[in-house]
């Protein structure tokens, strides 16, 4: 629902227990309400600016779940107020992530990635967060399922560039010896 609607909801909260024994849990809009600041005002904001409004955006998810049979009821309410429908302001769905770490994972480089992904046609229906990715997200997406590289040989750069200088110090070694032997 979420990449049709070109929107991303949110738990805000804990469930809450309701008088009958059922479980209700409310799907805010990810832009509503206003951005809190952690820590000691280090960071500086993104560039885009923060994805919420500074306003309660109506939007929202209303999951019921019976407690005797495990029933799922929703209610959607879909109008959005106090801001656009900016696919640019929505995560990446795991789905997209998961397609996108497994190819890393077999290989393929970033560009490949990217290329194909930017290569697919678009159509309106089609046209989702996956068609604006960067190579960044390739990044972010190698972080978090931790896919390195192949030549890197530690996590900790320095201690990678010396491996590598250490190995090809041996490969040239091993090079001179098979040549002067032959």
């Amino acid at each position: 629902m979420e990449q049709r609607t070109s929107t991303m909801y949110i738990l805000d909260r804990a469930a809450s227990e309701l008088s009958d024994g059922n479980t209700r849990q409310f799907y805010y809009s990810n832009r509503s309400y206003s951005y809190r600041k952690q820590g000691n005002n280090v960071r500086e904001i993104k560039s885009m600016g923060s994805n919420k409004t500074e306003r309660a955006c109506p939007s929202l998810l209303k999951v019921t779940i019976s407690k005797f049979d495990g029933k799922v009821s929703t209610s959607f309410w879909k109008t959005h107020c106090g801001h656009k429908l900016e696919i640019g302001r929505i995560r990446l769905d795991d789905e997209t992530r998961t397609i996108i770490a497994e190819k890393l994972k077999e290989g393929v480089t970033f560009n490949r990635v990217l290329d194909a992904i930017r290569e697919a046609e678009i159509s309106p229906d089609t046209f989702n967060r996956s068609c604006l990715l960067e190579r960044q997200d390739s990044y972010n997406i190698a972080r978090d399922f931790n896919i390195d590289y192949a030549t890197k040989r530690d996590s900790k750069d320095s201690i990678s560039v010396k491996l590598w200088v250490t190995e090809t110090k041996l490969l040239c070694l091993q090079y001179y010896t098979i040549f002067l032997v032959t």
